[in-house]
């Protein structure tokens, strides 16, 4: 009520101590505590306004002792892996540990996992978790009211950097297109938001309130995707930014840099890759060549789990034994979906000994058609 609110964290009260910022949804309500006895906790209003149910509290300075992964945490993990998720995201990550541990868990399980950097311990610790997560969520809405607004940007656009400097995928989340919770039209800033985050590099953007609890969902999914497909086409009339190299490049790294290098000095009309784990496919979308990236797979949820990736479009295909059987499967598949033309240039990338992961060692380019019939 007016008065009086309830968490479901046992140990809130025994962790604030007076003087301690508490903030309600997203920081749209801020409190001060004057007092606590162990079971409640007293405070005073400095910034009101309306909360409903179920909205999130964050604790500014204050560090608690509640485990990055909970006991409902596991269960829910345990009930996700047996429905075949494609996508883990752990909340409230602090360090490497969180991440490793979650993987643990997981035991066989290999869905990928996304450290959601929501804490400020997690930004100073970016460089770590990002060698441990195989993703990463920029959760602006936390992170702001963790840390100073000002800062938000800045840490955003760095970890979109070292992210794709170690490879990893990036979603850019949390108020993109917030006034769409009410209204059915975005506010110029917030189309601005949205476009940066792409010329950033960031893999993906999200809707959260505004398709979740929003009075206008499909126009919000509309615009992002319109502002988005922009955004996309003025990058690649440009050139996209080279991500900055990691150490020593492995055999797969340097032909995925060739497939980039060979689709933009051809003037290709896409990349093909033909991949069993997906990832020759996020190796490519790394270097964000200028054209479409067709990843063509035998597995399902491989298949999925690609859409996550930048300019990738994953296809279903029967297993091939052989490159010529990859080309003329790739030139019938492609042609018959619309997806090029006869005559079309394209780079050509796989791997021998054909169905080994890891094995991307080939790359050439192809004209389509050529194994037609």
């Amino acid at each position: 009520n007016a008065s009086r609110a309830s968490t479901s964290y046992p140990g809130f009260a025994r962790e604030v101590e007076p003087g301690a910022r508490i903030l309600l949804a997203d920081g749209a309500v801020e409190l001060r505590v004057t007092g606590s006895d162990g079971v409640s906790v007293r405070t005073q209003v400095v910034s009101g306004g309306t909360v409903g149910d179920r909205k999130g509290i964050n604790l500014p300075g204050t560090k608690l002792s509640l485990l990055s992964l909970t006991e409902k945490d596991l269960s829910d993990l345990e009930f996700g892996l047996a429905a075949g998720v494609d996508f883990i995201a752990l909340s409230f990550v602090r360090s490497a540990e969180d991440v490793r541990r979650l993987r643990e868990r997981m035991g066989e399980w290999r869905a990928p996992l996304i450290a959601k950097i929501e804490k400020p311990e997690a930004w100073e610790n970016i460089e770590a978790i990002l060698d441990e997560a195989d993703g990463v969520m920029v959760a602006r809405g936390d992170l702001g009211v963790e840390m100073a607004l000002e800062k938000v940007p800045r840490i955003q656009k760095s970890i979109i950097r070292r992210a794709r400097r170690k490879g990893r995928f990036v979603i850019t989340a949390t108020q993109m297109l917030e006034s769409m919770v009410e209204r059915a039209q975005p506010t110029r800033a917030e189309v601005s938001d949205v476009a940066n985050a792409i010329y950033d590099g960031t893999d993906a953007v999200m809707l959260s309130a505004e398709t979740s609890i929003g009075r206008h969902p499909v126009e919000a999914v509309s615009v992002m995707a319109r502002i988005a497909a922009e955004t996309d086409s003025a990058l690649r009339a440009r050139g996209y930014q080279e991500p900055p190299r990691s150490g020593r490049p492995s055999h797969a790294e340097i032909v995925a840099d060739a497939a980039h290098q060979a689709a933009r000095d051809a003037g290709a009309a896409a990349v093909v890759v033909f991949t069993t784990s997906g990832a020759s496919a996020r190796l490519i979308s790394r270097y964000r060549p200028p054209v479409a990236i067709f990843a063509i797979t035998h597995s399902e949820q491989v298949r999925r789990q690609l859409s996550i990736h930048y300019g990738v479009t994953a296809l279903l295909a029967p297993e091939v034994s052989s490159t010529d059987e990859m080309l003329a499967q790739m030139d019938v598949m492609l042609v018959n979906r619309g997806l090029l033309k006869a005559g079309d240039t394209v780079v050509f990338v796989a791997g021998q000994p054909i169905g080994r992961a890891g094995s991307t060692n080939l790359m050439k380019l192809h004209q389509v058609g050529a194994y037609s019939g």
